[in-house]
């Protein structure tokens, strides 16, 4: 915030506002009095080397310069932006700095900047109808729709970028191949892709980054932690940084460990508070928010997330401030506050239809059929499910898909639409095979049987357990150690444990159960140990103490 009127010759610092951002590179406008910025600084944090940059800026608001850089862009989009630097990108980009698609890709970042894709977006997609330099836009607007969830418009776009010869550097090139991919469904060929990319650049948070995200997508959370070790050891940044915490946190989740997220969400939290990187602060209260509620403590949860929505507000994130209306949603319907769950869902929906991140409306949707089936609301509950399905289809995102399919089929199976549960079930199967996922057929074996015992259909139910068990231990080695098979694994256990207990085979259950349990402690998933400890207590006392010894707590 500057003062009023701004002081002759003033130089203001954006190395807080850059910071805040995540940047590699930081930048300083110098100014005049009432003029447009007339010179830049550039400094490369991993050299130390200051550089003074001529060249008018009038058309180029420094908010949007900072964000081009912050996005990882920095080799594309220094000629673009500063045109007094070597052209060294330019051959990228495929159009000189001075035409109209600079002032596009300007206003489509400043647009980004304050979360609003959809404007983003049609800045670009106008650029694209008149310019010559599609190939560069195009490789723009594909990283764009990736980050809004858009995949089917990412790849095409990225194929496009590819065609043309939009971008000249390996690994940009690499990395829109990676979103072709993720756009056919190859997850596999994407993570390969990712993997080249980073052989090339160097083990960097920039590029590590992206690879745990894809591995935390596939499930793969084992494979996530040896990257992120990795970078950890490697970057010439990692240390206190606040985005590998916040990528610890969101590993700690996927493996359903409250505890261990709220560690990784308190370190972010102090390396961004070092940093004054406000945005990774509210991201680190928003993550303690929602390990606080995994550890079942709810007035601690809502208070980390009220301060996530309080640091959003104030960096004017509506992107964020939306994740943290979902996330107060979960919250108000786990307590039975049903109202205010319903108000946080819609205004949440409200804020990522406005600015068109459809990829997190989806997921958004699903949470709101769960919280509307548990209030009775069955009929408005499936169709925000088939909404959300349809959602992710139309985006291209199969993964997504995926989880939708496996959700709505136990909503539909609890409100008494077993076929259609089962086509669903099939659906799931069908993009587990397309996605080249053994996990998922395991996966859907195990929700078959969940829907014959909740039936009163033991036997169907235990050979359905019996085959998913199977299946894990037909896996790689690799795979089956991955969190997300024990994951699994645990969840088949515990349910034919079920099915023999109340089938009255309490012997073979209890020891079934015995064998298991230290596998299922080891685990660390706060459900499941929920799980079994019910479980076990449906064992006779008598069993208990021949099975385990002495009683125990």
């Amino acid at each position: 915030e500057l003062p009023s009127p701004p002081p002759t010759n003033l130089t203001l610092q954006l190395d807080e506002v850059a910071t805040n951002l995540g940047v590699e590179v930081v930048v300083a406008f110098e100014c005049e009095a009432a003029r447009p910025p007339r010179k830049a600084l550039l400094r490369l944090t991993d050299t130390g080397e200051t550089r003074t940059l001529g060249g008018e800026l009038q058309d180029v608001e420094p908010p949007a310069a900072l964000l081009a850089v912050s996005r990882g862009w920095a080799e594309e989009v220094r000629s673009l932006l500063f045109p007094a630097l070597p052209p060294v990108a330019e051959s990228d980009l495929g159009f000189p700095a001075s035409t109209a698609a600079s002032s596009a890709l300007a206003e489509a970042l400043g647009a980004q900047q304050a979360n609003d894709f959809r404007a983003a977006r049609e800045a670009l997609t106008r650029a694209l109808n008149a310019e010559t330099g599609a190939g560069a836009l195009s490789g723009f607007l594909a990283l764009l729709e990736e980050r809004v969830g858009d995949l089917a418009s990412a790849g095409e776009h990225a194929r496009r970028c590819l065609e043309l010869g939009g971008f000249g550097s390996r690994s940009r090139k690499l990395e829109l191949q990676g979103l072709v991919a993720l756009s056919e469904g190859k997850e596999l060929p994407a993570l390969s892709l990712l993997e080249e990319r980073s052989a090339i650049v160097g083990e960097e948070i920039e590029g590590g980054l992206p690879r745990i995200r894809l591995l935390l997508q596939m499930g793969r959370s084992s494979a996530a932690r040896e990257v992120l070790e990795t970078l950890r050891r490697t970057g010439p940044t990692a240390s206190g940084d606040p985005r590998l915490e916040l990528a610890a946190a969101q590993i700690a989740a996927l493996e359903e460990d409250g505890t261990a997220q709220l560690a990784a969400a308190r370190r972010a939290s102090e390396a961004a508070e070092s940093r004054r990187a406000w945005t990774f602060k509210a991201a680190a209260a928003l993550e303690e928010g929602e390990a606080r509620f995994r550890q079942r403590d709810v007035a601690g949860s809502l208070e980390g997330i009220e301060r996530a929505q309080d640091f959003y507000r104030r960096l004017r994130d509506r992107g964020g401030a939306a994740r943290a209306e979902g996330a107060e949603g979960i919250v108000s319907a786990a307590v039975g506050d049903g109202p205010a769950a319903a108000a946080s869902f819609d205004a949440a929906l409200r804020i990522l239809g406005e600015l068109g991140l459809g990829g997190l409306e989806g997921r958004t949707l699903l949470q709101q059929a769960r919280f509307l089936y548990t209030r009775g609301e069955k009929d408005r509950s499936l169709e925000a499910l088939d909404r959300a399905r349809a959602r992710l289809v139309e985006l291209g995102d199969r993964r997504g898909t995926l989880e939708a399919c496996l959700v709505s089929s136990a909503i539909y199976h609890r409100a008494g639409y077993r076929q259609a549960a089962d086509d669903l079930l099939q659906q799931a199967g069908r993009l587990g095979r397309e996605l080249e996922d053994p996990l998922v057929a395991v996966r859907v074996l195990v929700r078959q049987g969940e829907m014959d015992a909740s039936t009163g259909s033991p036997a169907p139910a235990r050979e359905r357990y019996e085959a998913a068990l199977e299946g894990l231990e037909a896996l790689p080695g690799a795979l089956a150690s991955e969190w997300t098979a024990r994951r699994i694994r645990a969840s088949a256990v515990l349910g034919l444990t079920e099915v023999l207990l109340a089938g009255a085979q309490l012997a073979e259950g209890c020891s079934l159960l015995a064998r298991e349990e230290p596998s299922l402690r080891e685990l660390g998933s706060e459900a499941i140990s929920r799980r079994a400890s019910k479980v076990r207590s449906a064992c006779p006392e008598a069993l208990n103490e021949s099975t385990w010894g002495s009683p125990q707590p």
